[in-house]
């Protein structure tokens, strides 16, 4: 699944030891199904930042790996958005009254 919704990154040949823990942990936190788990890998495919579409804050450009997603504190802040693109303000070109 890795491989295949996110394109973006370094392509994975093998989960084995303690990658396959740390991926089999964030896949039940995740909720446990295929469903999650595709939207969770499509969030990170999305993200300019995690992909390394767009630069950082240092204006250095960082492509997360698979393992660095499967570290729980980096997975968390992917599935609470942290990473998001950030969305469009909108209301700079509404007209104001004063």
């Amino acid at each position: 699944a890795w491989n295949r919704l996110v394109p973006s990154l370094a392509k994975i040949t093998g989960i084995v030891g303690s990658r396959a823990r740390a991926a089999r942990a964030r896949w039940q936190e995740l909720g446990g199904t295929l469903a999650d788990w595709d939207a969770f890998l499509q969030r990170i495919e999305a993200s300019d930042f995690l992909t390394g579409r767009t630069p950082g804050r240092d204006t250095r450009r960082f492509t997360a790996s698979f393992d660095w997603c499967m570290i729980p504190a980096n997975a968390h802040k992917i599935r609470e958005g942290k990473y998001d693109n950030p969305k469009p303000n909108t209301d700079a070109h509404k007209p104001t009254l004063w």
